[in-house]
């Protein structure tokens, strides 16, 4: 369906727009809209999701489903079976393992957590979505003494004085040098030491020690049985997936760019116009996707700002931007759906993505027609006997 309207919002100077919508499904609305601006045209993508149906799930997806890879964003959708995706978290991009920047907790577990505290997005058991800056606690406990210390952090490279602890989606191995000591637990239970780049095990984890910490591991000995608790705390503690971005740009209807990038230290050319990715909701509940191209002579980007006067115009009442530039990417139904900065899908170090199951009454429905069209009309679509392959 198309839409022609004329506005003047300010700040960008809109004089016309054209408005596209479709539904993706019957829980999920795709809107495009094209704007003339005084900077020039500029293309803005919208998905609108009821995050409150039983159909639909929420989650990030990691690239290559561990932390550390980069994927495109298509890649992570059809591996995943996504209806909807977009890119996740800023990330370590000049760097490997590229790990995620801020928190990422997937399935209640958590995955990374790295030294900046950036905004982030929250996925409740029942698909509520919350928005903050979450906090992490953890502590490791000899389950026989009750002795226990406490962890700096989990899959990111250990700096020194530091307690970190390393699972399997890190990769195979701790990467860590020779002037630490870790313990490697397999299955709740200490089964050997080592000086550094520990092999990971696949029903365990590694925790690592470097300097004054190292003192701790006389707590842990060989045989000893580990209780481990990691992971979010306060409000947050319930949260089944969290997803990291920022700044925050909307905060109960109201703009808060300008304090967000301080506080979350946003600077540089992250601030200048360009391709921009953010989540939001509205007072409804309703979840959104934001992607907003610059592409040289196609789309002219936007600052945080101008996302932000963008997603209240829409009715957003709090939100919160990803990571943008050349990895803004939104895909639908295993189709890149803008016009990406560089032409083509950048890879990413996660992805956040829509899943949608039919409730078990029409699966099963689904499941029946199905069966019964493979048994009595497929056959008779057949052709009488093979075409040839030659020539």
């Amino acid at each position: 369906m198309l839409f022609i309207a004329n506005s003047m919002a300010s700040g960008t100077e809109v004089t016309k727009e054209f408005r596209w919508e479709k539904d993706v499904s019957s829980e999920i609305t795709h809107t495009h809209i094209k704007r003339f601006t005084k900077r020039g045209p500029l293309h803005i993508n919208i998905i609108r999701i009821n995050p409150n149906s039983p159909e639909i799930s929420i989650r990030p997806a990691m690239a290559g489903s561990r932390i550390g890879n980069i994927e495109r964003v298509d890649s992570i959708a059809l591996r995943e079976n996504a209806v909807v995706a977009i890119n996740g978290s800023f990330f370590e991009s000049r760097k490997t393992p590229h790990l995620p920047v801020g928190i990422l907790v997937a399935d209640g577990k958590v995955i990374n957590k790295s030294l900046l505290h950036r905004s982030a997005m929250g996925i409740t058991r029942d698909n509520n979505i919350v928005f903050g800056i979450p906090k992490i606690k953890g502590k490791v406990t000899n389950a026989i003494t009750a002795k226990s210390f406490s962890v700096w952090g989990v899959n990111r490279p250990r700096k020194k004085d530091e307690v970190i602890i390393y699972t399997p989606e890190y990769g195979r191995r701790t990467r860590t040098n020779q002037w630490g000591k870790e313990i490697i637990i397999t299955r709740n239970m200490v089964s050997s030491y080592s000086a550094g780049n520990s092999e990971i095990p696949e029903d365990g984890y590694v925790i690592s020690f470097h300097g004054w910490t190292r003192k701790y591991t006389e707590l842990l000995p060989v045989n000893a049985v580990v209780e481990v608790n990691f992971g979010l705390s306060g409000s947050w503690k319930d949260i089944k997936h969290v997803i990291s971005g920022g700044p925050l740009l909307l905060k109960n209807g109201k703009a808060v760019v300008k304090t967000s990038v301080i506080e979350e230290n946003f600077r540089g050319s992250l601030l200048k116009p360009t391709a921009r990715t953010a989540v939001g909701i509205d007072e409804y509940g309703k979840l959104y996707f934001f992607v907003v191209d610059r592409r040289r002579f196609i789309s002219a980007g936007v600052t945080y700002s101008e996302l932000a006067k963008i997603m209240k115009e829409t009715g957003i009442m709090t939100g919160m931007a990803l990571d943008g530039g050349g990895t803004s990417t939104l895909v639908i139904n295993g189709t890149v759906k803008n016009y990406p900065m560089y032409g083509y899908p950048v890879a990413v170090s996660n992805a956040l993505i829509v899943e949608e199951t039919p409730e078990p009454a029409v699966k099963e429905f689904k499941d029946i027609v199905i069966t019964l069209y493979e048994k009595l009309f497929a056959p008779l679509f057949k052709p009488s006997r093979q075409p040839s392959s030659a020539p």
